[in-house]
């Protein structure tokens, strides 16, 4: 059997061709897979709520610097 050709995943330090997986098998390979990609998406959000948190953080700092209609007149 040629494993060259064929997709295969390491598991614990060994290969395991999927292919011959069982269903069950692959079925939380797949979920596993979800997973990460879930878990990447969530990190890149999260991130992106940190950035938007900062700029409104800075916003607001500028803006308190600034000194009021009333007391620029």
């Amino acid at each position: 059997m040629q494993t060259e050709n064929k997709e295969t995943i390491e598991i614990e330090g060994k290969k395991y061709i999927i292919e011959d997986l069982t269903d069950k098998q692959r079925y939380y390979l797949a979920q596993i897979k979800e997973c990460q990609n879930k878990s990447n998406m969530f990190k890149m959000q999260i991130d992106q709520m940190d950035m938007a948190a900062k700029s409104f953080t800075n916003n607001l700092i500028e803006d308190l610097k600034e000194k009021p209609e009333e007391e620029k007149e």
